[in-house]
């Protein structure tokens, strides 16, 4: 395989009829529609989680950043938190949506962005107030939801990645025992 291209028209099909991992749209696999634009959104996710990686790093670091945007050193770490827990799982899903993968990993991957989404949403609520040092000390749940979210999200990215790479594998050793003088399978 020479591309991301050549993986994509592997996924879809090669227009002789073959589609990838027996052709049953019961495993999940995607249509030559559904995949057109998924490279496009990728990359346009990876943008945007740039942009809010960058903007949590020059909020959390610099004073000058937050003397012009008007914060307190309080509310600027605060939104340097929200901006970094959101950028993260962006960038799983991002590069999740340049490989191409099994609809099982898009619905890991997006029940993993709603769980970091609610974690983030829960931070926002109980943070300062209900941080650390209060009565009603929510720091491990809220943690502990965010984390979890983030763990679905990598765990189907690792899923995607590892699903596309062997069932790579396994077209190019097709490919390979169709040639003439290629290799001989068992299969």
């Amino acid at each position: 395989m020479g591309s991301l291209t050549d993986a994509y028209d592997r996924r879809v099909g090669d227009g002789g009829g073959r589609s990838a991992r027996g052709g049953g749209g019961e495993s999940g696999d995607r249509t030559a529609a559904g995949t057109g634009g998924r490279p496009y959104l990728g990359l346009g996710s990876l943008a945007v989680a740039s942009v809010l990686l960058g903007g949590a790093v020059v909020l959390a670091t610099s004073n000058t950043a937050t003397t012009v945007a008007g914060l307190s050193g309080i509310a600027a770490a605060e939104l340097a938190r929200v901006l970094a827990g959101l950028g993260l799982p962006l960038v799983f899903v991002g590069v999740l949506l340049i490989v191409p993968t099994a609809r099982r990993a898009d619905v890991l991957a997006s029940v993993g962005a709603v769980i970091t989404l609610l974690g983030v949403g829960a931070f926002l609520w109980a943070y300062p107030d209900h941080w650390l040092s209060d009565a009603l000390d929510l720091t491990l749940p809220v943690a502990s939801l965010y984390v979890v979210g983030l763990l679905f999200t990598f765990l189907a990215l690792v899923y995607g990645v590892l699903g596309a790479g062997r069932e790579r594998s396994e077209d190019e050793a097709e490919t390979d025992s169709r040639r003439p003088g290629g290799r001989t399978s068992l299969r």
